[in-house]
């Protein structure tokens, strides 16, 4: 059993940190690597759910830590083929500096208009 198969038990992000290690992370550096981990197991709406946590890095102070939780985002939404969201959120990427995401821009602007 892979480990999506395993993982499809549990409804939540939450609820899988909760019953696998007991705890969640408690700041926006510990969100990031949880988000990091389920967009690589292909879990995208879990890292969707990491990012959005109120301790997450898309509320962190530091501006590195929003622009990389930005670009994970714009991605993970992109993965789940939502398109409108994630244009919108690859124009918000490349505001915080992420100019490689104009790439994606383009791209999703393009495939919408054929």
């Amino acid at each position: 059993m892979n480990i999506q198969q395993n993982d499809q038990q549990f409804r939540t992000l939450l609820e899988y940190l909760q019953k696998k290690v007991g705890s969640e992370p408690n700041d926006a550096i510990g969100w990031m690597y949880v988000a990091r981990g389920c967009y690589k197991i292909k879990r995208y709406d879990w890292c969707f759910s990491a990012l959005c946590q109120p301790l997450g890095p898309l509320n962190d102070e530091n501006d590195a830590v929003r622009s990389e939780a930005q670009h994970l985002m714009a991605f993970s939404l992109y993965k789940q083929k939502q398109m409108d969201e994630s244009l919108n959120q690859f124009c918000k990427s490349v505001q915080c500096g992420n100019e490689h995401d104009w790439q994606m821009i383009v791209e999703i602007s393009c495939d919408s208009k054929s």
